[in-house]
């Protein structure tokens, strides 16, 4: 018998005084803490006061029999919360039926058999106690999810409100740095242009960053709505590779296209999906060395799906670092990983996120030394015209 089991109280439940008081006697000995009712009404009030671990009820007893008290107490206790063990000095099939019915966890002749009342009395308590600290492990996590859920919300408030607030000032400043470029105001010596592109390249990584924040906390919050339209691939795929251009070249990195010519239409949002391959793309020219090439493929993966691939002779990541790098905030720190390379951590976790709200997917390939290839599998059709995170 367990310490808890020891502990428990039972209320023993006979219209005979005499039987109460041996029953509690002896279970006392194994160290139960009995009570006693003589009436079916003391039993209720007793147990609406404190409700026992276990009740022994008599099923024979005088203006409120044991069936009677049973149908009252299960309406307010289940079967596990309260384990009820009718006594009855008759073995008949259909009062056996007729408690089990009405609530019964078991029932017990008379004269009662102690050895096996004790065993039945710790087999019942054992499943009550199970269930208590299912109910508590349960609450525990629930009130852990809450606060977890408030937290979350927070958090997402703060880096939606922070976002809002620092592009203001951030779009000032990339608006007058682009004026001092162009030269309005007069003309700049050469160390001033290098200075004022310093501040424009800056001021547009920033800004990025916090566009990044922005849709990723609208993301956790189920605030992003995709705006689902059907467009040909060829002339969105074209359009990132021309604003990724510039930064390949700048790279001394070449950048190759494959478009299978049967992908026709898709529909899908065609702003979040540049948003995936830039990033991608992104990434990629980041870890490729000058003289080796970045391939940008699209193709068919199956009936009712197309795939976009980013594959890279970069670095490569290890295979400790696959399982995080779609996490926010996380890189990769493979050992070939270049020093001083700018990024967040949340290009891969927005990836992921806005190909799952495409009811797509982002798989990655690597070896370290060799390179990379993530892949976005997208759906060719939806159901309706929008979808919300």
């Amino acid at each position: 018998m367990t310490t808890r089991s020891k502990e428990a109280a039972i209320l023993i439940v006979d219209d005979n005084p005499t039987n109460c008081q041996l029953l509690a006697k002896r279970l006392s000995r194994q160290g139960y803490r009995c009570s006693q009712a003589t009436s079916g009404k003391q039993a209720l009030q007793m147990v609406a006061e404190q409700a026992p671990d276990i009740m022994l009820l008599d099923m024979m007893m005088p203006e409120m029999d044991g069936l009677e008290v049973l149908a009252v107490l299960r309406r307010s206790h289940d079967s596990i919360s309260l384990p009820v063990l009718m006594v009855t000095a008759r073995n008949e099939g259909e009062d056996v039926v007729s408690a089990f019915a009405a609530g019964a966890n078991d029932y017990i002749e008379k004269p009662v058999d102690f050895p096996v009342l004790v065993a039945r009395l710790q087999h019942h308590l054992a499943h009550k106690y199970l269930d208590d600290e299912v109910k508590t492990s349960r609450a525990r996590l629930e009130e852990q999810n809450r606060k977890l859920e408030v937290g979350n919300q927070y958090k997402d408030n703060f880096l939606s409100a922070m976002s809002h607030e620092l592009r203001t000032p951030l779009n000032a400043v990339l608006g007058f740095s682009e004026v001092l470029l162009d030269e309005m105001l007069g003309p700049l010596n050469d160390k001033q242009k290098q200075y004022c592109r310093e501040i424009y390249n800056s001021g547009s990584y920033l800004l990025l960053i916090i566009n990044d924040l922005l849709d990723l906390s609208k993301i956790e919050a189920g605030k992003l709505e995709l705006e689902l339209q059907r467009s040909e691939v060829r002339p969105l795929i074209e359009a990132v590779l021309g604003l990724m251009k510039e930064k390949a070249q700048r790279r001394g990195v070449t950048l190759v296209c494959h478009i299978d010519e049967r992908l026709g239409e898709v529909e899908w949002d065609p702003l979040r999906v540049k948003q995936m391959l830039i990033n991608l793309l992104g990434n990629a020219l980041k870890f490729t060395e000058a003289g080796k090439r970045v391939t940008l493929s699209a193709d068919l993966a199956g009936a009712d799906e197309i795939m976009l691939a980013v594959a890279d002779e970069g670095c490569g990541i290890s295979s400790e670092d696959l399982a995080r790098i779609f996490q926010p905030f996380e890189q990769a720190s493979s050992p070939m990983r270049k020093t001083h390379v700018e990024g967040t951590g949340l290009g891969l976790a927005l990836v992921s996120r806005l190909a799952a709200l495409h009811g797509g997917r982002v798989t990655v390939e690597s070896e370290v030394a060799v390179g990379s290839c993530f892949t976005l599998f997208l759906p060719r059709s939806h159901g309706n015209g929008h979808t919300e995170a």
